[in-house]
């Protein structure tokens, strides 16, 4: 069967996602309880491949089932066709990532701007000395170091 060509820019509507309901049960309780599994194996699927997002990959794959299935794409083993979905999709944004975790490894590390503890009580104490010293000071001298 051929599909229509795909439309850009192509967002889940409610129609879609009861398509895509529909091939994992006629009880739309039960289907809503199948997709969850599936959806959490589809995460699974791409936390063991490494995938820095996998809760957005899953979803991802799961839009784009339901857009094929909007689009009148008929599916035999939904379970099968989801992963073969998963598998393309990994392939497209896999090289991405690897080149998105090649230049993070090449920024130099910040260190953390806050102070350690050891070092904010040092702090604090010489901002004791520091304002006691201007307290002893007349006014005017006050004024000008302020």
């Amino acid at each position: 069967m051929s599909c229509p060509p795909r439309k850009k820019g192509w967002t889940l509507t409610q129609e879609a996602f009861d398509k895509l309901l529909a091939q994992l049960g006629p009880d739309r309780d039960r289907a809503g309880d199948e997709y969850e599994g599936l959806r959490g194996a589809l995460v699974n699927f791409f936390e063991w491949r490494g995938s820095l997002l996998p809760d957005e990959r899953a979803d991802e794959t799961l839009n784009r089932v339901a857009r094929r299935l909007d689009e009148g794409e008929e599916v035999q083993d939904f379970s099968s066709y989801c992963y073969g979905v998963a598998r393309r999709l990994w392939l497209e944004v896999a090289p991405e990532q690897a080149r998105e975790m090649n230049l993070r490894a090449e920024l130099p590390e910040v260190p953390d701007p806050r102070p350690r503890p050891e070092e904010q009580l040092e702090w604090e104490r010489r901002l004791a000395c520091f304002e006691q010293g201007l307290r002893l000071l007349p006014p005017e001298s006050r004024d000008l170091l302020i």
